[in-house]
């Protein structure tokens, strides 16, 4: 606070004697760090006798805050033993509205539409509202949000209306809302509209839009352009995609770990590119294979990157970057579907967990659509009854399946049962596993020439 403004406010200057108040008043509802020379009750006195100086000299602004300290004792600090007489709110905003202030327009307006000190009246709020639009559109933004969101009085398209107001007087904001509830035909107008005007989150909206092709041409080129504009994390973090995969573009891992870099940091860094900058680091694309930092990275983006849970989870079971706990890699790998082989081998072979077949067999049922090794050990969970009831016949279903993928154990498990049970399926199989090793080798081969 200023001395000069002490000054004025003796001196009767009403913007000073509501700036002293207010001063004092923030620092009661702790919107200041800055200690203040007096107790925190004499601080109550001056910010009323204050307000009040003002608005004797037909201060708008202080009487809508006097109004605020009745209305809104709970929100404030009490008050309540330096204002006689606390039914006299209407009357401070009614002096308020009388001066036009805005902030008493408007919340009369919201009053008048929510039935709260007076009594219901939708054609009055929108009277209100409109004088308040009058004066400064910007507040559309908030009308419509009251509108949005009420529960009594949700109205997407008075809502639109109201954005409308203020987006048309070039608030990206109320574009940006605007978009939530208007006409599908026109959304795209106005995500365009909110992005040319510079908003950030509207350019990755847009961005987005031509990536993935909705309700527009895919256009990467186009999307490139609107995530360079955007700055945000997220558009950063795809930007980094565009380098690392070669989208439209010659591959760049040099320069995606720079973009991904850009956006993982901070507090609310990106997951996705915390996740990539740690496949980074763990593969050695664009920079040295550091585990340490993978893990680190891996780490950061675990809690909303299912990837790096995953990778996290491989860290832990194989130590790299970290110690070896195999426990930990199970509490990771039990989260996720993408590794529930692994969290079947967890089960079954009792690592870090006490060995349970059931579990283990429920979790390479899951996996076996998916994954070779889990159609290997489901063929073993039937075939030797771990965790289910004995099945020969499924076993081998499983069996022939994992060896159309050429997995060893497989090939051979179904070679000897054909062979000890029927020499007919023995011959035909004996073609297919000679066809399965042709191919494979002729692609040996074929890696030599």
């Amino acid at each position: 606070m200023k001395a000069e403004d002490y000054k004025l406010a003796a001196l009767g200057d009403t913007d000073a004697q509501v700036r002293v108040a207010n001063y004092y008043d923030e620092h009661l509802r702790g919107e200041r760090d800055s200690p203040i020379d007096v107790s925190d009750e004499t601080a109550k006195k001056l910010v009323v006798q204050y307000y009040k100086m003002a608005d004797a000299q037909g201060n708008a602004e202080a009487a809508f805050r006097l109004f605020e300290l009745c209305y809104y004792d709970e929100d404030y600090a009490d008050y309540s033993d330096y204002i006689e007489n606390r039914e006299d709110a209407r009357q401070w905003l009614e002096k308020s509205v009388q001066r036009s202030y805005i902030e008493a327009l408007y919340t009369v307006g919201k009053f008048y539409m929510e039935g709260e000190l007076f009594e219901k009246n939708p054609s009055k709020a929108e009277k209100y509202f409109k004088l308040v639009t009058k004066m400064n559109p910007d507040y559309g933004a908030n009308i419509g949000l009251l509108y949005d969101t009420s529960i009594e009085d949700e109205d997407d398209e008075i809502a639109y209306r109201w954005y409308k107001v203020a987006a048309d007087c070039g608030n990206s904001h109320a574009m940006e809302l605007a978009i939530s509830c208007c006409e599908k035909s026109e959304n795209l107008a106005w995500v365009i509209k909110a992005a040319e005007s510079g908003d950030s989150l509207a350019q990755v909206a847009l961005a987005d839009r031509y990536y993935y092709g909705l309700d527009v041409e895919r256009d990467l080129d186009k999307a490139f352009k609107w995530y360079q504009k955007s700055g945000t994390s997220l558009s950063q973090s795809r930007l980094g995609d565009y380098y690392y995969f070669g989208i439209g573009m010659k591959e760049n891992w040099e320069e995606a770990v720079q973009w991904y870099q850009k956006a993982a940091g901070g507090c609310t860094g990106d997951a996705h590119a915390q996740q990539m900058l740690g496949n980074c680091y763990f593969y050695g694309t664009g920079v040295e294979i550091d585990f340490e930092r993978a893990a680190y990275w891996y780490d950061r983006a675990s809690k909303y990157d299912r990837v790096a849970k995953q990778m996290l989870a491989d860290c832990y079971y194989f130590g790299k970057g970290v110690g070896r706990d195999v426990q930990k890699a199970f509490e990771r790998y039990n989260q996720e579907v993408l590794t529930i082989q692994t969290y079947g081998d967890f089960y079954y072979f009792g690592l870090g967990v006490p060995a349970n077949k059931s579990k283990a067999f429920e979790a390479y049922k899951k996996a076996a659509p998916y994954d070779i090794r889990a159609k290997r050990m489901l063929g073993n969970c039937y075939y030797f009854g771990h965790g289910t009831n004995r099945n020969i016949e499924k076993a081998i279903h499983w069996y022939r399946k994992a060896a159309m993928h050429r997995d060893e154990y497989s090939l051979e498990m179904v070679n000897l049962y054909y062979t000890a049970h029927d020499g007919k399926k023995a011959k035909e199989w004996f073609k297919t596993e000679a066809k399965l090793r042709s191919d494979q080798w002729d692609q040996f081969f074929t890696t030599l020439t």
